[in-house]
């Protein structure tokens, strides 16, 4: 988020989805309202994100009805921008701080939850949503199935709609929700992730591209080491090595690597006449990458 400009505390991430999904964003605050799982481990509650629930839009759809018809007293809306991204239209932005689902995901959830002034009327709300999805049918018919329930909302990234004061790149290729909202509200073309890099190199030549390679992401968030080591390979063999070859080449002048997790950010840059610098100690690649946003750019 910083990359576009949004400090991340203050980062209207609902707003940008609803936009990005085609609703009317800018007429209310919105929040993230994200499906997720909840499950005791000894006295605790640990959260699994909407995304390794295997939701179908079905089942979104008679949730979020419920959710609807029982919050419409309240003024709140409940959407789906994907079968496991929600948000919901309130009236007014809430006086709370929150936690992104992606550094709650894993994790024990007490000390993680709401805080602030409007901490009170979320912690309600949560609790009467998560009365209903405890009751409700589509969860018993999954538990019945012997699938996790989508038994709690997580709360966060609130905000009224507001566009980005900085633009990375000129081109972003992307299968992420929230990178594609990015770039649509700051007027950035967004591509799918192609099947060759070469695609993304002769763009690169040309202008600022940014690539996000959300398959280590998803890979960390699964805890399955094999599907990281993969991810990792694949981020290699079709993105890093390509972009390496292309930098030497002069194809184009410098790669940015940056890595994403809940709580960190990781930066890697390397220009063409870094390559010449045959005296510097060759650094290993960090394990800690959960993401990338592989930035290429020329000139």
């Amino acid at each position: 988020m910083a990359a576009w400009g949004f400090g991340s505390p203050a980062a209207p991430v609902a707003a940008l989805l609803a936009q990005a999904a085609g609703l009317d964003a800018g007429r209310r605050a919105w929040m993230c309202a994200d499906p997720v799982g909840l499950q005791a481990r000894g006295v605790e509650l640990f959260l699994t994100a909407g995304s390794r629930l295997g939701i179908s839009r079905s089942e979104a759809e008679a949730l979020l009805e419920t959710l609807n018809r029982f919050f419409a007293e309240d003024g709140l809306t409940f959407h789906a921008v994907a079968p496991d991204r929600w948000v919901v239209e309130l009236t007014e932005t809430p006086a709370m701080t929150t936690t992104p689902l992606s550094a709650a995901h894993g994790r024990a959830i007490d000390a993680l939850l709401p805080a602030g002034e409007g901490a009170r009327d979320g912690s309600r709300r949560l609790n009467e949503a998560q009365m209903l999805l405890h009751d409700h049918p589509v969860n018993a018919q999954r538990e019945a199935a012997g699938r996790p329930a989508v038994n709690s909302l997580w709360f966060w990234g609130a905000g009224r709609l507001s566009a980005p004061t900085v633009k990375p790149a000129t081109r972003v290729y992307t299968d992420d929700l929230l990178g594609a909202a990015l770039a649509r509200a700051g007027d950035v073309p967004v591509e799918p992730l192609p099947d060759a890099a070469q695609t993304v190199l002769g763009a690169a030549s040309r202008e600022a591209v940014l690539l996000e390679f959300s398959a280590c992401t998803r890979a960390a968030e699964s805890g399955d080491v094999e599907a990281w080591r993969a991810a990792l390979q694949s981020l290699d063999l079709h993105c890093l090595s390509p972009a390496l070859t292309a930098l030497s080449a002069g194809m184009i002048d410098r790669v940015a690597l940056t890595g994403i997790t809940g709580r960190r950010c990781l930066e890697a840059r390397i220009a063409r006449l870094d390559l010449l610098r045959f005296w510097r100690r060759r650094q290993a690649f960090c394990p800690e990458l959960h993401a990338g946003l592989f930035h290429q750019t020329r000139g």
